[in-house]
């Protein structure tokens, strides 16, 4: 079941409003297209001074229209499942628990699309990588973004998530966001949260770190209810 205030770190958070909204988790396919004027809209509105490129996804889903993208670390999970399952296994749901977090386990049930970010060994990216998690102008709709960055030896990059809704219908965004650093590396997680005012959203963030790795994580939440 979901937490509730007599758990101690839920002991603040109250779910209540929450659970009082009836939820739909089935995806709307394509929903990306049928919106994508208003999910333009949203992305141009809300740019990032000095990106030149972004990864989109909506509702949890990756948007390749919606994207400006030429990074080679920045792959679609749903795209490697069905490309190269092989690779993937193992590599999720090493750092969160499920069986600790209810989110995560809720998150991992509904695990079928989400971003992953791969730094070679050494590599130094000067420009931001940018990833944004976009709600589409939905009622009631939840959605479950999985994050897995994975930084090689000695790598070094800035990531920025960000989280927007395209409407102002109540939603949920229940984000799961696991770092592998290898030794040496660095990274700096900053994480944007400024969905509408009736948007719920749930972000859990679990870091590995080997040897003499550093990462620095940054939240700026700006909306949400």
């Amino acid at each position: 079941g979901l937490p509730t205030t007599r758990q101690e770190s839920w002991r603040y958070t109250s779910l209540a409003a929450l659970q009082k909204v009836g939820f739909c988790n089935s995806r709307v396919p394509d929903a990306a297209a049928l919106a994508e004027p208003v999910l333009s809209e949203t992305l141009e509105r809300n740019a990032v001074a000095g990106i030149s490129e972004r990864h989109v996804f909506v509702d949890g889903h990756y948007a390749r229209n919606l994207s400006t993208a030429k990074h080679s670390v920045v792959e679609s999970l749903a795209s490697l499942r069905s490309e190269a399952a092989s690779g993937l296994a193992g590599l999720l749901g090493r750092f969160v628990s499920p069986k600790h977090h209810a989110f995560a386990a809720l998150n991992t049930a509904f695990l079928d699309d989400g971003a992953v970010i791969r730094v070679p060994e050494g590599a130094h990216l000067e420009e931001p990588v940018y990833v944004v998690f976009v709600s589409s102008p939905m009622a009631a709709r939840s959605h479950h973004p999985r994050v897995l960055i994975q930084m090689g030896a000695g790598s070094q990059a800035t990531l920025i998530q960000d989280h927007l809704s395209a409407g102002s219908e109540p939603t949920l965004c229940n984000t799961v966001t696991e770092v592998e650093a290898q030794p040496d590396s660095s990274l700096d997680l900053i994480i944007v949260q400024r969905e509408s005012d009736a948007a719920f959203h749930v972000s859990n963030t679990a870091l590995h770190l080997d040897r003499d790795a550093r990462v620095g994580t940054h939240t700026v939440t700006l909306g949400g209810a």
